[in-house]
């Protein structure tokens, strides 16, 4: 889930008020969160179609980094 807001103090009253825990967040560009779990460049992100977490596309699922 992506949260923004005008301050990061908005942030995170908001991500404490849907009861995520802060230490957990990933912070800046969709590209890195997509780089934290697959192995993706920045400049494959930038260029796909279509961004979206679920459904995970097969391709993608097989550049899953292991836990």
């Amino acid at each position: 889930m992506e949260l923004e807001a005008l301050s990061e103090e908005e942030v995170r009253a908001t991500a404490k008020q849907l009861g995520f825990d802060w230490s957990r967040a990933l912070h800046g560009s969709v590209e890195n969160a997509y780089q934290t779990y697959y192995d993706v460049t920045e400049n494959e992100v930038d260029h796909w179609p279509e961004i979206t977490f679920v459904p995970v596309p097969k391709w993608l699922q097989q550049r899953r980094k292991p836990r």
